[in-house]
């Protein structure tokens, strides 16, 4: 399976790439980030060898899968026509981490991509959503909207197989009403020094005390220092008191409220989908 990023930005396959490349990369700049990724795409193809990962541990599957994550409907529909992925994941804004820094939730942007793939006569691409769903009503609901499936990222940071610092999963677990307690911003990707990340790219976490020192005003190197000696603490500052360090989450982190097993999660997830499509089911005679 080969995972690439909106903004081109393709961890898994820069090792060889100079400094100079990733420097423009890292800018979206098109003129090398385009045949780059052309290049891995077809590379990629040509192999036709990937891997995955199963209960009895990583094999070798046949076939190569390409999936391409993306926020943007006009972008989606070019990278559909020169990428021709296999699985194209709709991204809202309402996702944790990283994703574009302009975006929509999913509620708009999976039925308007639909649209707009039908219009340039494309069906032959999967659409999975993301962003902001963490139950069961958040998978009937992207179904509902048109989407083949669903993937998860703050619900699992609660799955007792997720390695995550006790402090960060805690703070998840506490969190509510995840539109008012997250915030995006480029700032978390500055904490540790310059920002990598394209420029059209930000990420959601929840609100920390260097988010609020950098909106208060205070210099950025101050805001570092204070964040360097937080990440020296046993909480490496996760933690409540002075919690100074990113927690990716998106606005569902409200709804993730306790630690389990990753394989409960889905089987739970799956159950109340599955609910909650009989319940819109039944409203059918109202209409």
């Amino acid at each position: 399976m080969l995972w690439i990023q909106s903004s081109g930005f393709l961890a898994p396959a820069l090792g060889g790439a100079g400094a100079e490349t990733l420097k423009k990369m890292g800018a979206g700049d098109p003129e090398i980030v385009g045949p780059f990724i052309m290049s891995v795409l077809q590379g990629a193809r040509d192999a036709d060898v990937g891997k995955v990962i199963t209960k009895d541990g990583i094999q070798e599957c046949d076939v190569t899968k390409i999936w391409i994550r993306i926020g943007s409907i006009t972008r989606a529909i070019q990278l559909v026509q020169s990428c021709k992925p296999d699985v194209l994941v709709l991204q809202g804004a309402d996702a944790g981490g990283h994703g574009g820094e302009k975006g929509a939730g999913i509620i708009s942007v999976i039925p308007e991509t639909l649209q707009a793939l039908q219009n340039v006569e494309i069906h032959d691409v999967s659409i999975v959503a993301a962003g902001g769903i963490a139950d069961g009503s958040g998978v009937a609901a992207a179904l509902t909207l048109g989407a083949d499936g669903i993937v998860m990222g703050t619900r699992f940071l609660a799955a007792e197989e997720t390695t995550v610092h006790p402090a960060y999963r805690t703070a998840v677990l506490e969190t509510e009403d995840g539109g008012q307690t997250t915030v995006r911003a480029k700032l978390f990707d500055e904490l540790a020094g310059p920002n990598i990340w394209s420029r059209n790219f930000d990420g959601r976490a929840l609100i920390a005390q260097s988010y609020r020192d950098h909106m208060e005003g205070i210099p950025i190197d101050d805001i570092r220092k204070s964040h360097a000696e937080a990440k020296q603490s046993s909480h490496l500052g996760f933690d409540q008191e002075n919690r100074r360090a990113a927690i990716w989450a998106g606005t569902g982190v409200g709804l993730v409220r306790e630690k389990a097993p990753a394989a409960e999660i889905v089987t739970e997830v799956r159950e109340s989908a599955r609910a909650a499509l009989k319940r819109t089911v039944s409203l059918l005679a109202k209409f």
